[in-house]
């Protein structure tokens, strides 16, 4: 079944024969992992919201092209360090939207309110979908 001792070493499957201290181990990895991308999306958000606000409140007569530049460049940023791609385009299509909308208003502090709003969804939603989302270990 597997060709040397190396082999049988990276497989992710648990035998009867292994001790529950490994199987400890690997859970703590996986909660490790799950944390560290947490913390990640959470804070390449909190950019967002920062960049936002700054473009937003402080350079109100920067046009709306350019705004969608910054957001874009933050996307692929996001894309790069995060695996939620799908999440992460429906928020920047939202926050995008919203600056749009309301940066010819020139209503900063619903923009601000709205897009943290937004963040703090997506950030719950990509924890609940870590959390839930763990594929089960078998071996045949």
């Amino acid at each position: 079944m597997f060709l040397n001792i190396t082999d049988f070493m990276k497989a992710k499957c648990t035998h009867w024969w292994d001790t529950e201290s490994e199987e400890e181990k690997e859970e703590e990895e996986e909660v490790v992992v799950v944390v560290v991308v947490v913390v990640v999306v959470v804070a390449v958000k909190v950019v967002v919201v920062v960049v936002v606000i700054i473009v937003v409140v402080v350079v109100q007569h920067i046009e709306v092209a350019v705004v969608i530049v910054v957001m874009v460049v933050v996307i692929v940023v996001v894309v790069v360090v995060a695996t939620v791609v799908l999440v992460i385009v429906i928020e920047v299509v939202v926050v995008v939207v919203v600056l749009v909308v309301v940066v010819e208003e020139e209503e900063e502090v619903v923009v601000i309110v709205v897009i943290v709003v937004v963040l703090v969804v997506v950030a719950v939603t990509v924890v609940i979908n870590n959390m839930t989302s763990r594929e089960s270990k078998t071996c045949f």
